[in-house]
């Protein structure tokens, strides 16, 4: 018996994900685990999760993993213009020069702020191998990337397309049944861009993909610190493992908690429940847990960087 899900990716599942990039056919930044470990740890593959299959006799398998990030409108205009060659391998070896192309968390907020979101899948891979359990992985997939990528209300959604990888005659096919967009390319080229563009959903109200573009306001006002806490409680994680996952202590999970708590109650009164009778005690944590987590499944856009311009 075995659980299929999806979590954020760390440090240390980065050289299965190489592992699992070569294995697909990919090439140049994404075989590049010291690169990979780099934007990782600095936030700007905002969107980095692994696939994984955990066993009840405790062990675990990576299967499959997907990452993105974001870019500023200028690079988003200039990439569906077909004026960045190689977009993947420019946008993600850029971090080596003077220029970086991939935004941090302060600028992802930023322009989350002003409604500017462009995300680059920059690839997922999902292992190919007879003994991989395909069904199951394909569809922890799907609901890994509508849910890692809602509550942005993107502008654009970018993906480039190698033919030197196996996956890409299938998503291809997939792109254009979406209504993608495509990227001018030279003659020969053998990497292509396709994008989607917020206005077409104005046309294609029930498209698949509409909740990725749309766009609300947050308004609990979360910390980074305490996103980071709830995007792990959403996938299940008890405190233990948060706190192994987030690098810190038992307690300081506990004292998040209570923030997050304070906060949720102070904007939107209610939230978490009416407050106990006179003499009845306070409402115990974990009751206060259940309102707020199905609150964040309805609204994403509560867990994603945010800056206010007041």
């Amino acid at each position: 018996m075995s659980q299929f899900l999806y979590r954020p990716a760390k440090a240390s599942d980065l050289a299965r994900c190489v592992a699992l990039f070569r294995q697909g056919g990919s090439r140049g930044a994404l075989l590049d685990q010291a690169l990979l470990t780099q934007l990782l740890s600095e936030h700007v593959l905002a969107i980095a999760c692994v696939f994984e299959e955990r066993r009840f006799d405790g062990t675990a398998t990576v299967w499959g993993c997907g990452f993105s990030a974001f870019v500023t409108p200028e690079v988003a205009a200039r990439a569906c213009r077909g004026e960045i060659p190689d977009l993947v391998n420019t946008l993600m070896y850029s971090h080596r020069g003077p220029a970086p192309m991939l935004l941090g968390r302060t600028e992802q907020a930023r322009l989350n702020a002003a409604g500017e979101m462009h995300v680059v899948m920059l690839n997922f891979v999902i292992d190919d191998s007879p003994e991989a359990p395909a069904a199951e992985i394909d569809m922890v997939c799907n609901k890994a990337f509508l849910m890692t990528h809602s509550g942005y209300g993107l502008r654009t959604y970018f993906m480039e397309l190698n033919d030197r990888e196996r996956k890409t005659p299938a998503l291809r096919q997939s792109a254009m049944a979406m209504g993608c967009k495509t990227a001018p390319a030279p003659e020969g080229a053998t990497a292509h861009v396709y994008f989607l563009e917020e206005p077409m959903f104005s046309e294609h109200p029930f498209h698949a993909l509409r909740m990725l573009f749309r766009r609300r306001t947050p308004r609990l006002g979360l910390a980074p610190a305490q996103q980071d806490l709830l995007v792990l409680a959403l996938r299940g994680c008890p405190d233990e493992e948060i706190a192994s996952e987030l690098g810190i202590t038992w307690n300081t999970v506990r004292k998040r908690w209570r923030a997050i708590f304070q906060r949720a109650e102070q904007a939107l009164p209610g939230l978490l429940g009416d407050p106990p009778a006179t003499g009845a005690g306070t409402a115990r944590g974990t009751e206060k847990r259940r309102p707020l987590l199905s609150f964040l499944e309805e609204h994403p856009e509560e867990l994603r960087p945010w800056l206010s311009a007041h």
